[in-house]
């Protein structure tokens, strides 16, 4: 079965955006700037040692070199004339310079991060972004931003130790600067060293005086189960009126989630109305994240105030069970934070679960497990879906590399359904029973807050095997699924139960056809 996120597992921890993302949400007002002019000169001159290169030579390979530059550093504007150049059809121009000169001549002023719809394009992309900014390093190499966008680049392709790497030249060129700091708590979180996430905030000068680092501290903190060290700080710099609102944003939103986990709901409360005052994208998603837990904020006409609200209209649209408005946002927020596993996890749990769209599934899966090749609920998650489209010696595979690894209680569980979906694809339906009852079996034992909703994905991916294989047995079991879907409060246990009850009155089909709420009862 499918694997998915807790919906408790979200603090307000930095994003990690690209430099010129970074730039226009106003993140790095009234912050140390020197740093972002010198990374702004040296960007220039790279690009025009390309343009002038470009202008003496006319070539494809000059002409794909200043787009590639132009696109990647955030100036499309610049090379309209050789973008215009690299489409033209009586050239032999490759499909991946064709992209890129598409993308130049169709960027919107304030769009985001390049955003190539497959996985192998996207890698592409990352790869040739990689050979630009190490070119950059080698005519200036004490630009820390240049060091930390290389670092993202580089954690996008699973390169963890050169990311690291990278950050460390970044820290020691700026260790003071918000942009390096919040950047590298990110990505050390995203390594799971929390600890030296922390240490290396506490050790900076600058963070008891700076919200946004604050309210990376306070996110720390509590990641690591510990009393964030800032938390006076924070409410002293929440008191200042002389703060702009849009600078404290992330720090109310990080402040209420602490109030929220401490059992003071309406100091929360009145803490996330004051985050959506002067919202960021991040600062949105966890409102929305907070209204899950019971949290009651208007934010239904908030999205379009910000940019990029990816992950809040995602996590909107599965609090609403408006399935087929989450994959576009999930798409794009994965190609906005794309070494994240979140957006990935998330969009192969949908397109598979809810959507039975398991082409999607896989596509999710892959494109998460770029950065994240090692990630359990990845590699599960494609398995489930490759099984569902018939391509099960891949699915098996990626259930092997699964195996390998170091699992939790509810992780063998989740393999162990997943393995039955295997085996009934291959025919042997005695073992895929077998595997369905051990997993249903595991999963009543955990002690788990999301031990209903576990039990309830893997008796009803049971039940639709059954009823599949022909086998005799999907009535009983399908009775047990629809006992345990209704112990489930969000959408996707309605969901799945219109979708059981439909094949027992015989109108089921994989399009998704369903019968009304009322029959649930």
């Amino acid at each position: 079965m499918p694997g998915f996120t807790k919906n408790e597992d979200r603090y307000i921890v930095p994003r990690w955006r690209s430099f010129r993302d970074t730039v226009r949400t106003r993140e790095l007002d009234c912050s140390e700037s020197v740093v972002s002019k010198t990374h702004t000169a040296v960007s220039a001159d790279f690009l025009a040692d390309r343009l002038a290169d470009w202008e003496a030579h006319q070539t494809v390979g000059h002409a794909s070199d200043l787009v590639g530059a132009g696109v990647a550093l955030g100036r499309p504007g610049e090379v309209q004339g050789a973008a215009r150049f690299l489409l033209d059809r009586e050239l032999s121009v490759s499909p991946w310079a064709r992209e890129l000169a598409r993308n130049a001549l169709g960027y919107p002023e304030d769009d985001v991060s390049e955003s190539p719809q497959e996985p192998a394009q996207f890698a592409r992309l990352a790869n040739a972004r990689v050979r630009l900014l190490r070119q950059m390093l080698r005519l200036e190499p004490n630009d820390p931003i240049a060091w930390v966008e290389l670092a993202r680049t580089y954690a996008t392709l699973s390169h963890t130790d050169h990311a690291r790497k990278c950050i460390r030249c970044a820290l020691q060129l700026a260790k003071n600067n918000r942009f390096v700091l919040r950047s590298a708590t990110r990505f050390l979180l995203h390594e799971e060293d929390a600890n030296m996430a922390h240490r290396i905030l506490l050790e900076a000068e600058v963070t008891p005086f700076d919200p946004w680092l604050i309210a990376a501290e306070i996110a720390v903190g509590s990641i690591r189960n510990e009393r964030p060290m800032l938390v006076k700080s924070a409410r002293r710099m929440l008191a200042d009126t002389s703060v702009p609102e849009s600078q404290i944003t992330e720090l109310a939103s990080a402040m209420a989630t602490l109030e929220l986990e401490s059992g003071s709901p309406r100091k929360s409360k009145k803490l996330f109305r004051r985050s959506l005052r002067s919202p960021t994208e991040n600062s949105m998603a966890q409102a929305v994240w907070a209204t899950r837990k019971g949290i009651v904020l208007d934010i239904s006409n908030e999205f379009e105030s910000i940019s990029n609200p990816y992950e809040a209209q995602t996590l909107h649209s599965t609090l609403e069970g408006s399935w087929s408005d989450c994959i576009g946002p999930c798409r794009s927020w994965h190609y906005y934070q794309p070494f994240s596993k979140r957006p990935s996890i998330q969009g192969s749990f949908v397109a598979a679960t809810a959507l039975e769209d398991f082409q999607s599934g896989m596509e999710f899966a892959e494109l998460g497990l770029k950065a994240n090749p090692d990630d359990f609920m990845l590699l599960n998650n494609f398995a489930f879906s490759a099984a569902q489209c018939g391509i099960v010696d891949k699915a098996e595979a990626k259930l092997a590399r699964a195996s390998k690894l170091s699992l939790s209680a509810t992780d063998a569980a989740v393999l162990k359904a997943t393995s039955g979906l295997v085996s009934f694809r291959r025919g042997d339906i005695e073992a895929g029973r077998e595997s369905y009852l051990d997993a249903r079996a595991r999963i009543k034992s955990l002690d788990s807050d999301e031990r209903d909703r576990l039990d309830a994905l893997a008796t009803t991916f049971h039940a639709l095997e059954e009823f599949r294989a022909n086998t005799g047995d999907g009535d009983n079991v399908c009775a047990a699924a629809i006992r345990a879907l209704r112990l489930v409060s969000d959408p996707i246990g309605g969901t799945l139960m219109d979708r059981l009850i439909a094949i027992q009155q015989g109108g089921h089909n994989r399009e998704g056809n369903t019968v009304s709420k009322a029959s649930r009862r």
